[in-house]
């Protein structure tokens, strides 16, 4: 758990969950779209799913210019660990630089 940042004016409260690899839970053949909210950690779980985005045409997530919580992924790490293998297709921001994104799968 990443420790709040921007949030913490919103949410007070945190919890302890089990993490586990995206890539050690079954999924289909073929991904059409792969959605993840991690609230800061996407890139923890884009770490831990290459099997899985090799098999994905769609990725979406949350996505901010600057960190919410401390340590958190903002957009400029979602591009970098994506860029090999994905192109960014859409943004989705508001004023304050929070939003979503899509990234599709390079032909």
């Amino acid at each position: 758990i990443i420790k709040c940042k921007q949030h913490i004016r919103i949410f007070i409260d945190a919890i302890n969950v089990k993490g586990e690899m995206l890539d050690n839970i079954p999924t289909p053949d073929r991904i059409n779209l792969l959605v993840i909210d991690a609230q800061g950690s996407e890139d923890k779980v884009l770490l831990g799913a290459s099997k899985t985005l090799a098999k994905t045409d769609y990725f979406f997530c949350e996505a901010s210019i600057t960190p919410l919580y401390e340590g958190a992924c903002i957009m400029d790490d979602l591009t970098r660990i994506l860029d090999s293998h994905f192109e960014l297709v859409g943004t989705f921001l508001n004023d304050r630089g929070t939003g979503d994104v899509l990234f599709r799968w390079k032909a």
